[in-house]
Protein backbone atom coordinates (compact mmCIF):
# COMPACT_ATOMS: atom_id res chain seq x y z
CA UNK A 1 0.00 0.00 0.00
CA UNK A 2 1.26 3.48 -0.89
CA UNK A 3 0.95 6.69 1.05
CA UNK A 4 -2.30 8.55 0.45
CA UNK A 5 -2.37 12.33 0.23
CA UNK A 6 -4.62 15.28 -0.51
CA UNK A 7 -3.90 18.88 -1.53
CA UNK A 8 -6.53 21.64 -1.69
CA UNK A 9 -6.33 25.21 -2.96
CA UNK A 10 -9.13 27.81 -3.30
CA UNK A 11 -9.01 30.83 -5.59
CA UNK A 12 -11.24 33.88 -5.81
CA UNK A 13 -12.01 34.66 -9.43
CA UNK A 14 -13.55 37.84 -10.81
CA UNK A 15 -15.45 36.20 -13.63
CA UNK A 16 -17.53 34.08 -11.25
CA UNK A 17 -17.41 30.37 -10.58
CA UNK A 18 -20.03 29.65 -13.22
CA UNK A 19 -17.62 30.74 -16.00
CA UNK A 20 -14.85 28.44 -14.75
CA UNK A 21 -17.34 25.59 -14.35
CA UNK A 22 -18.64 26.18 -17.88
CA UNK A 23 -15.13 25.77 -19.32
CA UNK A 24 -14.34 22.61 -17.30
CA UNK A 25 -17.80 21.14 -17.93
CA UNK A 26 -18.90 21.82 -21.51
CA UNK A 27 -16.09 23.82 -23.17
CA UNK A 28 -13.03 21.82 -22.18
CA UNK A 29 -12.03 21.59 -25.83
CA UNK A 30 -11.34 25.38 -25.77
CA UNK A 31 -8.51 25.02 -23.22
CA UNK A 32 -5.73 24.87 -25.88
CA UNK A 33 -6.94 28.29 -27.13
CA UNK A 34 -7.51 29.79 -23.66
CA UNK A 35 -4.29 28.51 -22.06
CA UNK A 36 -1.91 27.58 -24.92
CA UNK A 37 1.19 27.78 -22.68
CA UNK A 38 -0.22 25.01 -20.48
CA UNK A 39 -2.53 22.91 -22.68
CA UNK A 40 -1.18 21.70 -26.01
CA UNK A 41 -3.89 19.29 -27.15
CA UNK A 42 -7.31 18.04 -26.05
CA UNK A 43 -9.06 14.98 -27.49
CA UNK A 44 -12.27 13.06 -26.79
CA UNK A 45 -11.93 9.27 -26.93
CA UNK A 46 -15.27 8.02 -25.56
CA UNK A 47 -18.62 9.66 -24.85
CA UNK A 48 -19.41 13.37 -25.01
CA UNK A 49 -17.99 16.48 -23.39
CA UNK A 50 -19.43 17.03 -19.93
CA UNK A 51 -20.97 13.55 -19.58
CA UNK A 52 -20.18 11.07 -16.80
CA UNK A 53 -18.10 8.18 -18.13
CA UNK A 54 -16.55 10.21 -20.96
CA UNK A 55 -12.83 9.58 -21.58
CA UNK A 56 -10.58 12.44 -22.76
CA UNK A 57 -6.83 12.98 -23.06
CA UNK A 58 -4.63 16.04 -22.54
CA UNK A 59 -1.16 16.94 -23.69
CA UNK A 60 0.03 19.64 -21.29
CA UNK A 61 3.19 21.41 -20.12
CA UNK A 62 4.42 21.00 -16.55
CA UNK A 63 7.63 22.85 -15.65
CA UNK A 64 8.34 23.19 -19.37
CA UNK A 65 8.01 19.44 -20.01
CA UNK A 66 5.33 17.98 -22.23
CA UNK A 67 3.16 15.53 -20.29
CA UNK A 68 0.27 13.25 -21.20
CA UNK A 69 -2.82 12.21 -19.24
CA UNK A 70 -5.92 10.21 -20.10
CA UNK A 71 -8.79 10.87 -17.71
CA UNK A 72 -12.38 9.78 -17.18
CA UNK A 73 -15.19 11.91 -15.76
CA UNK A 74 -16.33 10.05 -12.62
CA UNK A 75 -18.91 12.47 -11.20
CA UNK A 76 -20.66 15.79 -11.93
CA UNK A 77 -22.62 17.86 -9.40
CA UNK A 78 -24.38 20.80 -11.14
CA UNK A 79 -25.62 22.23 -7.81
CA UNK A 80 -22.11 22.53 -6.38
CA UNK A 81 -20.61 23.07 -9.86
CA UNK A 82 -18.07 20.32 -9.23
CA UNK A 83 -16.49 17.74 -11.54
CA UNK A 84 -14.42 14.70 -10.52
CA UNK A 85 -11.69 13.57 -12.95
CA UNK A 86 -9.79 10.29 -12.49
CA UNK A 87 -6.48 9.67 -14.26
CA UNK A 88 -6.45 6.26 -15.97
CA UNK A 89 -3.25 6.57 -18.05
CA UNK A 90 -0.26 8.86 -18.50
CA UNK A 91 2.85 10.23 -16.78
CA UNK A 92 1.17 10.72 -13.38
CA UNK A 93 0.62 6.98 -12.94
CA UNK A 94 4.39 6.44 -13.18
CA UNK A 95 4.70 8.08 -9.73
CA UNK A 96 1.25 7.49 -8.21
CA UNK A 97 -0.95 4.41 -7.87
CA UNK A 98 -4.04 6.59 -8.31
CA UNK A 99 -4.69 10.26 -9.00
CA UNK A 100 -8.00 12.19 -8.91
CA UNK A 101 -8.68 15.88 -9.56
CA UNK A 102 -11.84 17.55 -8.21
CA UNK A 103 -12.78 21.05 -9.40
CA UNK A 104 -15.51 22.95 -7.53
CA UNK A 105 -16.74 26.41 -8.56
CA UNK A 106 -19.72 26.95 -6.25
CA UNK A 107 -18.40 30.18 -4.63
CA UNK A 108 -14.63 30.19 -4.95
CA UNK A 109 -12.83 27.96 -7.41
CA UNK A 110 -11.46 25.05 -5.39
CA UNK A 111 -9.03 22.47 -6.78
CA UNK A 112 -8.53 19.22 -4.85
CA UNK A 113 -5.87 16.64 -5.68
CA UNK A 114 -6.38 13.17 -4.17
CA UNK A 115 -3.57 10.69 -4.78
CA UNK A 116 -1.66 7.64 -3.54
CA UNK A 117 2.12 7.62 -3.81
CA UNK A 118 3.93 4.53 -5.02
CA UNK A 119 6.87 5.07 -2.63
CA UNK A 120 7.77 7.36 0.26
CA UNK A 121 10.24 9.16 -2.02
CA UNK A 122 7.50 10.19 -4.46
CA UNK A 123 7.25 14.01 -4.35
CA UNK A 124 4.08 15.90 -3.53
CA UNK A 125 2.32 17.10 -6.71
CA UNK A 126 3.08 20.78 -6.03
CA UNK A 127 3.98 21.43 -9.68
CA UNK A 128 0.63 20.07 -10.84
CA UNK A 129 -1.22 22.16 -8.26
CA UNK A 130 0.62 25.25 -9.53
CA UNK A 131 -0.35 24.17 -13.07
CA UNK A 132 -4.08 24.21 -12.21
CA UNK A 133 -3.75 27.60 -10.47
CA UNK A 134 -2.14 29.08 -13.59
CA UNK A 135 -4.74 27.53 -15.90
CA UNK A 136 -7.58 28.90 -13.74
CA UNK A 137 -6.10 32.40 -14.00
CA UNK A 138 -5.82 31.99 -17.77
CA UNK A 139 -9.53 31.13 -17.90
CA UNK A 140 -10.33 34.19 -15.77
CA UNK A 141 -8.31 36.48 -18.06
CA UNK A 142 -10.00 35.04 -21.13
CA UNK A 143 -13.54 35.41 -19.75
CA UNK A 144 -14.38 37.78 -22.64
CA UNK A 145 -14.08 34.74 -24.93
CA UNK A 146 -16.92 33.13 -23.00
CA UNK A 147 -19.28 36.04 -23.40
CA UNK A 148 -20.33 35.56 -27.01
CA UNK A 149 -23.17 37.83 -28.09
CA UNK A 150 -25.30 36.36 -30.80
CA UNK A 151 -26.71 38.83 -33.35
CA UNK A 152 -30.42 39.41 -33.20
CA UNK A 153 -32.04 37.79 -36.17
CA UNK A 154 -35.01 39.55 -37.74
CA UNK A 155 -38.31 37.94 -37.07
CA UNK A 156 -39.38 36.25 -40.29
CA UNK A 157 -42.65 37.36 -41.80
CA UNK A 158 -44.85 34.41 -42.47
CA UNK A 159 -47.07 34.55 -45.56
CA UNK A 160 -50.73 35.20 -44.95
CA UNK A 161 -52.62 32.00 -45.32
CA UNK A 162 -56.17 32.06 -46.68
CA UNK A 163 -58.97 31.41 -44.27
CA UNK A 164 -60.26 27.91 -44.30
CA UNK A 165 -63.94 27.94 -45.35
CA UNK A 166 -66.47 26.66 -42.90
CA UNK A 167 -67.79 23.34 -44.03
CA UNK A 168 -71.58 22.86 -43.94
CA UNK A 169 -72.96 20.69 -41.23
CA UNK A 170 -73.76 17.30 -42.58
CA UNK A 171 -77.33 16.12 -41.96
CA UNK A 172 -77.83 12.43 -42.12
CA UNK A 173 -81.31 11.19 -43.22
CA UNK A 174 -83.43 9.56 -40.58
CA UNK A 175 -83.87 5.89 -41.26
CA UNK A 176 -87.41 4.72 -40.29
CA UNK A 177 -87.65 1.93 -37.79
CA UNK A 178 -88.79 -1.21 -39.62
CA UNK A 179 -92.03 -2.84 -38.45
CA UNK A 180 -91.57 -6.50 -37.85
CA UNK A 181 -94.56 -8.79 -38.67
CA UNK A 182 -96.38 -10.45 -35.77
CA UNK A 183 -95.84 -14.16 -36.01
CA UNK A 184 -98.77 -16.47 -35.04
CA UNK A 185 -98.38 -18.47 -31.87
CA UNK A 186 -97.71 -22.07 -32.86
CA UNK A 187 -100.16 -24.70 -31.54
CA UNK A 188 -98.46 -27.82 -30.36
CA UNK A 189 -100.39 -31.14 -30.84
CA UNK A 190 -101.72 -32.81 -27.69
CA UNK A 191 -99.98 -36.08 -26.99
CA UNK A 192 -102.39 -38.70 -25.45
CA UNK A 193 -101.46 -40.07 -22.02
CA UNK A 194 -100.40 -43.70 -22.41
CA UNK A 195 -102.38 -46.35 -20.48
CA UNK A 196 -100.10 -48.62 -18.49
CA UNK A 197 -101.22 -52.31 -18.09
CA UNK A 198 -102.21 -53.55 -14.57
CA UNK A 199 -99.78 -56.24 -13.47
CA UNK A 200 -101.17 -59.22 -11.41
CA UNK A 201 -100.08 -59.48 -7.75
CA UNK A 202 -97.68 -62.41 -7.41
CA UNK A 203 -98.64 -65.19 -4.92
CA UNK A 204 -95.78 -66.20 -2.63
CA UNK A 205 -95.61 -69.91 -1.53
CA UNK A 206 -96.35 -70.65 2.21
CA UNK A 207 -93.18 -71.66 4.06
CA UNK A 208 -93.41 -74.65 6.50
CA UNK A 209 -93.40 -73.81 10.26
CA UNK A 210 -90.13 -74.64 11.90
CA UNK A 211 -90.35 -76.78 15.06
CA UNK A 212 -87.44 -76.21 17.47
CA UNK A 213 -86.71 -79.34 19.61
CA UNK A 214 -86.86 -78.98 23.46
CA UNK A 215 -83.44 -79.58 25.02
CA UNK A 216 -83.74 -81.38 28.45
CA UNK A 217 -82.16 -79.62 31.47
CA UNK A 218 -79.08 -81.53 32.58
CA UNK A 219 -78.93 -82.86 36.19
CA UNK A 220 -75.73 -81.75 37.96
CA UNK A 221 -74.22 -84.21 40.53
CA UNK A 222 -74.18 -83.21 44.28
CA UNK A 223 -70.57 -82.69 45.45
CA UNK A 224 -69.62 -83.84 49.01
CA UNK A 225 -68.84 -81.10 51.60
CA UNK A 226 -65.14 -80.62 52.16
CA UNK A 227 -63.89 -80.80 55.73
CA UNK A 228 -60.92 -78.51 56.43
CA UNK A 229 -58.56 -79.87 59.13
CA UNK A 230 -57.87 -77.56 62.12
CA UNK A 231 -54.32 -76.32 62.56
CA UNK A 232 -53.06 -76.59 66.21
CA UNK A 233 -52.41 -73.23 67.92
CA UNK A 234 -48.82 -72.43 68.77
CA UNK A 235 -47.97 -72.31 72.50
Amino acid sequence: MGMKGKMIVSLEVKCGGHSIYDIFHTNTHHLPNISPSRVKHFEIHEGEIGKIGSVVSLKYYEDGKEMFAKIVIEAINPQKKSITWKVIDGNLLELYNSFTVITSCEHWTTITLVYEKKTEDTPEPLALLDYFIGMTKDVEDARHLLEITLPELPKPELPHLPEIPTLPKLEFPKIPKPELPTLPKPELPKIPKPELPTLPKPELPALPKLEIPVIPKPELPTLPKLEIPQVPKKP
